[in-house]
């Protein structure tokens, strides 16, 4: 296992975050459906009649074309009446489409206009601040002067926060985590304001890493985590009860020793300079930089040769960080 304690300990950025986002979750669904339990029930029923009626018709048209038209191309006496009573169902179809989204669309406003009316009410809200594309349900209004409007008729302040912009792109969820997920760990940092980090248990491993002189710590992440890259990182590891360590991290299939087709995704961090026993404490990695991708080594030997390249190529990066 990583190493000692008096180790030169790196300070993580950024520690204010949500304790129990799960629970923040919870208990919104609760003040949602305490409160507006039918409305949402209903939006759901319209959404599904909306989505199946549009199908139906969808379908329906094939059916129209190859029974009801073509038949009719050429005939000497055509009889439109099919035809007619084709096109009326077609059409039925759609107007259920139609007036369920409509439906839909005035509950939502319903909940909108209550929801804001409930935030003055039942918390004292005086001001409301929201994000630049923020709204109220999925079918909310959409711009700001909907919001504006509202919130003046029911007496709230909306102030309307501007797109934060990094390198000339929108801050937004989706962007970090195409950031996150090709291992743009740098970028994503300066996106979210601290550094990317991955939580979880340190599991017992094959141990294979201090046989080449380079322990690891096994970390088995939080489940729905999303992953950076595979590829070797810089980064720091901070674990519960010992202390915050530099660290290179690995996540891959290690398919130098291990080259079996469904090789099972591992991410080892190895402390430099921490020695200590971690299995079964809470491990928090922070990614700093990715150094190179994963690769298959001819041999362990060449591995180990890589590794001790990766150690100070990470321990460089931390200096400067």
């Amino acid at each position: 296992m990583p190493g000692p304690m008096h180790a030169r300990k790196v300070s993580p950025k950024g520690k204010n975050k949500i304790k129990n986002p799960g629970k923040l979750l919870k208990r919104l669904l609760s003040y949602v459906f305490q409160n507006y339990g039918a409305a949402c029930i209903l939006v759901v029923i319209c959404i599904l009649i909306s989505v199946l009626a549009n199908v139906q018709g969808t379908l329906f048209l094939k059916t129209l074309i190859d029974v009801y038209i073509m038949p009719l191309i050429g005939s000497d006496n055509p009889d439109f009446s099919g035809l007619l009573h084709a096109i009326v169902r077609v059409g039925g179809f759609y107007a259920i489409g139609v007036l369920s989204t409509f439906a839909y669309t005035r509950i939502m406003i319903y909940v909108t206009q209550g929801s804001l009316r409930r935030l003055r009410d039942d918390l004292d809200v005086g001001t409301m601040v929201m994000g630049y594309d923020n709204r109220f349900g999925c079918d909310g209004p959409r711009d700001r002067r909907s919001y504006d409007e509202l919130g003046e008729r029911l007496g709230v302040r909306v102030v309307h926060v501007a797109p934060l912009r990094i390198d000339s792109t929108t801050a937004s969820s989706s962007e970090l985590r195409r950031l996150i997920s090709g291992g743009l760990t740098e970028k994503a940092a300066d996106m979210l304001g601290r550094r990317y980090s991955v939580g979880g248990t340190v599991a017992h491993g094959r141990k294979l890493g201090r046989t080449i002189g380079f322990p690891t710590a096994n970390l088995s992440p939080d489940p729905c985590k999303l992953l950076p890259a595979t590829g070797v990182y810089a980064a720091t590891a901070s674990v519960d009860g010992i202390g915050t360590f530099p660290a290179m991290v690995n996540i891959g299939h290690r398919p130098t020793v291990d080259r079996t087709s469904d090789a099972p995704l591992s991410i080892e961090a190895h402390l430099i300079g921490a020695d200590a026993d971690m299995y079964d404490r809470r491990m928090v990695i922070s990614f700093v930089r990715r150094l190179r991708d994963e690769r298959t080594f001819a041999s362990v030997d060449e591995l180990a040769s890589q590794l001790a390249a990766d150690r100070e190529n990470a321990i460089r990066t931390l200096t400067k960080k």
